[in-house]
């Protein structure tokens, strides 16, 4: 250490080449130039390879930065941005053409038409391909439950029970239809969910099920209904508490 200590004190500097020097202004707006390319600052390609292929067409896209202000004995500068593009980390013509097949054959791709049974989905950025998701046209996914007939034939039957109520027993009939419609809402919408929404959704279906269940039974013992017609809907409920139960995740 002691060695490097110049006869003034300090570290003396190290030798540089100064004409290489003179320019570090035109470095600078180089890259200043070269990073208003989002590509460029946020680096989407993931190899070497295509992301020498994005400076090197950056730099031949932008124009070349003003030099600094020459002084009186006019020395010439090296033009850093034709040394940047000549590096050997850059693409050779094999890369280019390369590129302009893939352009010309994703151009030439035929539209898929609007009726078509899958979507395309894709995210965001350059880089990333879109992917194909299944589109059910005919059927919904609750269709291919027998818990979404159960409750519908349930919900028909019980919104004629209701209708049958006395004058006086709007809030009874009321009630009976909100927990009916509730049931069967709550599955239709769990049918279409996963993971745990999905069992909670099953679970508030069972709830409401339960709920129009005891509206029919006290419709029934107010002798408001016949029992032949209550019971026909109380059998509808009660395979489909047995149904939510298992959807639900209670049967273990």
């Amino acid at each position: 250490m002691k060695t490097a200590v110049g006869p003034m004190g300090g570290i003396p500097a190290l030798p540089y080449d100064k004409e290489l020097y003179r320019a570090r202004s035109e470095v600078e707006c180089t890259f200043n130039l070269l990073k208003q390319a989002r590509r460029f600052a946020t680096r989407y390609e993931k190899t070497l390879r295509n992301y020498a292929a994005v400076v090197t067409l950056g730099c031949g896209s932008e124009p070349e930065p003003p030099s600094p202000s020459p002084d009186s004995r006019t020395r010439s500068q090296p033009n850093v941005v034709a040394h940047f593009a000549s590096l050997p980390c850059a693409p050779g013509p094999d890369l280019t053409r390369t590129c302009r097949a893939d352009a010309s054959s994703r151009s030439a791709r035929t539209v898929r038409p609007a009726s078509s049974r899958h979507l395309r989905s894709g995210g965001r950025g350059p880089g990333l391909r879109a992917r194909r998701l299944p589109m059910h046209t005919t059927r919904f996914a609750h269709h291919r439950l027998d818990a979404f007939h159960v409750a519908k034939s349930a919900l028909v039957a019980g919104d004629a029970l209701v209708r049958k109520l006395p004058r006086g027993y709007g809030p009874l009939g009321d009630q009976m239809r909100r927990a009916l419609l509730g049931a069967y809402l709550n599955l239709t919408e769990a049918a279409a969910r996963d993971g745990n929404d999905r069992r909670h959704r099953f679970r508030c279906a069972r709830g409401e099920c339960n709920e129009a269940a005891a509206a029919v039974e006290a419709a029934l013992a107010l002798a408001l209904v016949g029992e032949l017609e209550a019971n026909a809907v109380l059998a509808d409920l009660d395979r489909l508490a047995a149904m939510l139960t298992r959807l639900g995740g209670f049967g273990g």
